[in-house]
């Protein structure tokens, strides 16, 4: 399902001769939208270009709304001045947007809109992945593909995003256990400790179960064979020396059309509502969704679920020499939401943790006994 995207999971190309309206029509969208999502904007030009100039469609698109402006010909790209260009790499990371709109590209595999004029009959074999038909007149029928008039903006809009949330229902939702890490300082493989009469890999399973496709396990290959471990379905790193991070890109490169539930074995206090929580305010159109720590204020990158094009946008950090996958969330476009659970982030990282944690569970059973 994504794997034809040229620069956003969620683009689509507006197509047409000069002067059929494309400009007019996306800049109206943009402003319809913008207020609401981050959009970024291309403009293929076949030609040589200039940016920032008053009246150009870049200049007007960046008037209307759109988080990225590019341009770009054969040869060369150009950007109009954004904010977030203060990192050099941020500079074509169109990532950074819930979707990408672009003009031109008619040759492309992108899904679009075709501009049709007057009387000219749409030749549909010379395009692929046609989402519909726009026109000037009313009424008009092209049989096989919907038609719009230029000025239904709401009704175009609507259909953009319809398409996209029907990709979006296309993707699956895998879940994966984390329990890859040497647990140096609580002495004893994590995975392997009891806060629920089970080890805690056998209660996360059964808490992922009823939401998940399928439930994998990330662990070394040294631990197969452990006894906690050699019952689930497991996936061994292939991005070693990385932490989580490993584990993370191991399952998006295993399945990079699914999302992935990623849960660490060390959050004992973790609950099937606190998974309900985070299933029923997923937005597929950001990199993730994941639960702001109450106490720290930043993203939880251990108790979230990351949407396939997050991806490429872990790689590029991690081929930076920064693979914390907190940083790559707070550097990105993500949905944070506070779990109403106060304590389903705290994690057990030593015995006296451990200890701890199992008293205020024993403590939390016994008094709703």
């Amino acid at each position: 399902m994504l794997k034809n995207q040229q620069f956003h999971p969620f683009e689509m190309a507006f197509c047409g001769l000069s002067g059929s309206g494309k400009s007019t029509l996306i800049q109206a969208l943009l402003k319809k939208l913008t207020p609401h999502f981050k959009i970024g904007y291309i403009k293929h030009d076949a030609h040589k270009f200039e940016i920032d100039k008053p009246g150009k469609d870049t200049e007007r698109a960046k008037a209307s709304g759109a988080n990225q402006v590019y341009i770009n010909n054969s040869s060369n790209w150009a950007s109009h001045g954004d904010k977030i260009e203060d990192r050099a790499f941020e500079r074509y990371n169109f990532l950074l947007n819930d979707f990408v709109i672009i003009e031109g590209y008619k040759k492309s595999a992108i899904p679009k809109f075709i501009f049709v004029n007057g009387e000219s009959p749409l030749q549909a074999d010379q395009f692929e992945n046609v989402i519909a038909v726009i026109g000037e007149k009313e009424n008009c029928s092209y049989p096989g593909y919907t038609y719009y008039q230029r000025d239904q903006v709401d009704l175009i809009a609507k259909a953009m995003l319809k398409y996209w949330r029907d990709l979006q229902a296309s993707v699956c939702l895998k879940g994966l256990i984390l329990t890859g890490g040497r647990s140096s300082r609580m002495g004893s493989d994590k995975g392997a400790l009891a806060y629920h009469g089970v080890n805690q890999i056998d209660y996360l399973q059964s808490l992922l179960n009823p939401h998940c496709e399928e439930v994998l396990v990330s662990c070394r290959e040294d631990q197969a064979q452990h006894y906690f471990t050699e019952n689930h379905q497991q996936l061994h790193d292939r991005f070693l020396g990385l932490g989580p991070s490993g584990g993370i890109l191991s399952a998006l490169q295993s399945d990079p059309n699914s999302a992935w539930l990623v849960i660490a074995c060390d959050l004992p206090h973790l609950k099937e509502t606190d998974l309900e929580q985070l299933i029923k305010n997923r937005d597929p159109f950001k990199m993730a969704t994941t639960f702001e720590n109450p106490e720290k204020g930043w993203p939880e990158p251990l108790c979230a679920i990351w949407e396939p094009h997050a991806y490429p946008r872990l790689l590029q950090y991690v081929g930076l020499g920064w693979p914390c996958p907190r940083k790559v969330l707070m550097n990105s476009n993500i949905k944070t939401i506070i779990p109403e659970n106060k304590i389903a982030l705290e994690n057990a990282n030593t015995p006296e943790d451990f200890s701890n944690a199992v008293n205020k569970i024993d403590g939390s059973v016994n008094h709703a006994n």
